[in-house]
């Protein structure tokens, strides 16, 4: 096989295996971020509450707009992926082993 390709072939794994773990996260927290947005907090509130809540993200940083504001567009996409294929947003996974799970971009079955 040519070297080139195996490379690509390799960073798209490992894409997509950082972005599934992303999403396992954003979906870990979403709970939490939906409280947040239910007290009407902007995104900087945000940041603010989860450090004074001792929350990290997931390198163990303090929350800042950008981290808040990636896991909220993240979420976000995953609801419109999640309504897209017709799922429940309450039937998010955290697991490929069970069925419409949405993390990774794909629908398994």
């Amino acid at each position: 096989m040519n070297t080139k390709i195996e490379a690509v072939s390799q960073r798209s794994l490992r894409n997509a295996a950082q972005s599934e773990k992303a999403d396992k996260f954003a979906l870990t927290m979403k709970s939490i971020i939906d409280d947040l947005k239910a007290a009407e907090l902007t995104i900087h509130g945000m940041a603010e509450e989860l450090n004074k809540r001792r929350f990290r993200t997931p390198r163990g940083h303090f929350w800042s707009y950008a981290s808040v504001s990636n896991v909220c567009a993240r979420l976000d996409t995953i609801a419109r992926r999640a309504k897209t294929a017709g799922v429940a947003e309450d039937e998010f996974c955290s697991s490929p082993t069970r069925p419409n799970c949405l993390i990774g971009g794909a629908i398994s079955a």
